[in-house]
């Protein structure tokens, strides 16, 4: 044995050779020659390291021999920057992991499934794990620039940025901005300018939205130019977590109407792209009177989702409010009066009463065509096929309710209810019934264009119903239903199409967990970890191991949790999800960050088989719904990958 070690030590010598070598080897020569005249050299042959390697044609992006040699102590500090103490191998990488450089602060990993990248500091690793005798090497596609300090320190020493620190400032978001993984999309004065003094003003003196435009400016994660993609949508942190959407060309990168005009500012705790506009959230567009719209017709339907026939009515109105206009505006004696340097119109008594004729026709055109076209809720329910939930509906007597006030229904297809049981089955208990069907109601019109992620309405059962838009799946679904069918006009209200019944949940997460018998030692560990009140957060996805999953981990490793309070408590929050992931919008290779102390990700695989997590751990039963989210049951437990050898996991 001790010769084989031997060998392999001597083989490992000859073909990896150490650090410099190894770059010199793989062609990184610049960054060989200002290691080394830095003075840097003897002190990476010295120890263990991780070394992140721009390409010359990187070095060269930043400036010429003699411009970076001038002056050397600020270099060595560059170079000092990516070089991580011990071996970090690709396999440790993970979402907004962050080590500590030898130049004292940290940098921070992001992968990017979507566009095949993982990036540090944003910069793209285009070769992993070039392995030395005295550490590991991967090499990136530009030089990292060590950050000044966080998003608020760099906001407040650009010049540029003057009218958003101002704003900032006024309505208290400093505070908020000094988080960590985040990336703002930062309006140059010159964007605020484009709003006009009486678009500014009027933002400016509304404190709550002016902080809600400016929260609409910030995702909470790092997103480098690297991992965005055309017509990705990126949710920010306003209070209704509107989404952004990006465009990434040949030509650069906008986000809505606003375009990036340097990208990849790097901070402590994130990361800034300066853009060329403001960015307004779309409900507000109507109000702060933005924009002038060539075709509404075809606006109202392929950006806002309005059903045709509404765009028609849309146009009527519209006909109308232009028949005031060119009313008004032809200057005769009767209505022509100077004030100052100006003519004003003022429209006379026969003005006034032929557009008071033409908004009354078109009005009772609006009607007449809404009633033919519309129909009431269960009128339009019949016609779109839905005649279980009419029947149901009728049965438990509720018809009348319907029609007698204005709501949105996410209505069930025949194949939902029929899934659910038969109707002898369902009309054996009215009572419960009934509670299931006033569940999918609510009161007013809530249009697909009003659905953002993780929105709670108040159903008429008196219990929230969560919508939630997965856009990688391009699906909308409202507590797990996927709705197929969108804003169904009916003359008193509106209707979705689902492809399931909702069922009311029976309580929290924590009452699903107390509830389930076969989760009782789940239990007993929640409570042993004091994590209750974690559980009791919302939204929350949670994938929950059965007495069985936990039965499959040996004594020893079952003794060490029970043992240690504060490793036991890590690894159940690597069950834990800080948003609401129901089936619709999971995906294969899709990775999630967990609430663990890491923020560690866990994998999923979805096929024509089922879902599983890690590899390892399958769900069981999926879309157990709670009041502050979902419950995915799975077979195994999850652990942590870099405890994997702690408990003797593998081989």
């Amino acid at each position: 044995m001790f010769k084989y070690l031997g060998l392999l030590c001597v083989v490992g010598s000859v073909w990896c050779g150490n650090l410099v070598e190894v770059l010199q080897t793989d062609g990184e020569s610049l960054l060989i020659k200002y290691v080394t005249a830095a003075g840097l050299a003897p002190a990476i042959l010295a120890g263990t390291y991780t070394i992140f390697a721009p390409t010359d044609a990187a070095f060269n992006a930043v400036g010429t021999e003699a411009e970076l040699l001038k002056d050397t102590a600020a270099l060595a500090e560059i170079l000092k920057y990516h070089v991580v103490k011990g071996v970090i191998p690709s396999t440790a990488a993970k979402n907004e992991l962050q080590l500590e450089t030898l130049a004292g602060t940290k940098i921070r990993f992001n992968t990017y499934s979507h566009n095949h990248a993982v990036t540090v500091e944003g910069s793209k690793i285009t070769k992993f794990d070039l392995s030395a005798s005295n550490g590991i090497i991967h090499v990136i596609e530009k030089v990292m620039m060590p950050p000044s300090g966080d998003i608020v320190d760099l906001v407040v020493g650009t010049s540029d940025l003057s009218t958003l620190l101002a704003q900032v400032q006024d309505v208290g978001l400093a505070s908020a901005l000094k988080g960590d993984g985040l990336t703002v999309f930062a309006p140059t004065n010159a964007a605020f300018a484009r709003l006009g003094s009486t678009l500014l003003r009027r933002i400016t003196s509304n404190k709550g939205l002016l902080k809600e435009i400016l929260e609409y400016h910030v995702v909470p994660h790092t997103e480098y130019s690297a991992g965005l993609y055309n017509r990705e949508f990126l949710r920010t942190l306003d209070r209704h977590h509107d989404t952004i959407r990006v465009h990434a060309y040949g030509g650069g990168i906008s986000i809505n109407n606003g375009k990036v005009t340097q990208a990849d500012i790097a901070a402590t705790n994130g990361v800034v792209h300066v853009i060329d506009h403001v960015l307004i959230p779309a409900r507000y567009l109507l109000f702060l009177g933005f924009g002038k719209v060539s075709n509404w017709s075809s606006f109202l339907t392929a950006e806002l989702g309005i059903a045709p026939v509404t765009t028609w009515y849309f146009r009527i109105f519209a006909k109308a409010v232009v028949s005031l206009r060119s009313s008004a505006s032809v200057p005769t004696a009767s209505n022509a009066e100077s004030v100052g340097a100006k003519i004003v119109y003022v429209p006379g008594k026969k003005v006034l009463k032929n557009y008071g004729l033409n908004m009354f026709r078109y009005c009772c055109i609006f009607l007449a065509v809404h009633c033919v076209f519309g129909g009431n809720l269960v009128e339009v329910l019949q016609a779109n096929g839905e005649s279980r939930l009419v029947q149901y509906a009728t049965a438990c007597g509720l018809a009348d309710t319907i029609l007698g006030g204005t709501f949105t229904i996410f209505a069930p297809t025949n194949a939902a209810f029929d899934a659910l049981g038969t109707e002898q089955e369902l009309l054996s208990d009215k009572t419960v019934l009934t509670t299931i069907l006033l569940y999918h109601l609510t009161n007013g019109v809530i249009r697909s264009t009003d659905a953002k992620n993780e929105l709670t309405v108040e159903s008429v059962a008196g219990l929230k119903v969560r919508f939630n838009i997965y856009e990688h799946n391009n699906a909308v679904t409202v507590e797990g239903a996927k709705i197929s069918k969108f804003d169904l006009d009916a003359s008193n209200g509106i209707v979705h199409v689902i492809d399931k019944v909702m069922i009311p949940p029976t309580g929290g997460v924590v009452d699903l967990v107390s509830g389930n018998k076969d989760l009782s030692t789940l239990l007993s560990l929640v409570q042993k970890a004091n994590i209750t009140g974690i559980i009791q957060s919302d939204p929350l996805t949670v994938f929950a191991p059965t007495n069985a999953a936990f039965s499959r981990l040996s004594s020893n490793v079952l003794n060490r949790l029970n043992s240690d309070t504060a490793l036991l408590k890590e690894v159940l929050e690597y069950h834990l999800v800080p948003h609401t992931e129901y089936s619709p919008g999971l995906y294969n290779r899709e990775y999630l960050r967990t609430l663990d102390a890491k923020r560690d990700v866990i994998r999923l695989s979805v096929s024509g088989r089922g879902v599983s997590v890690n590899s390892y751990g399958h769900v069981i039963t999926a879309d157990i719904p709670a009041t502050n989210g979902v419950v995915h049951l799975i077979d195994h437990v999850l652990v942590p990958l870099r405890y994997w050898r702690t408990f003797g996991f593998g081989k």
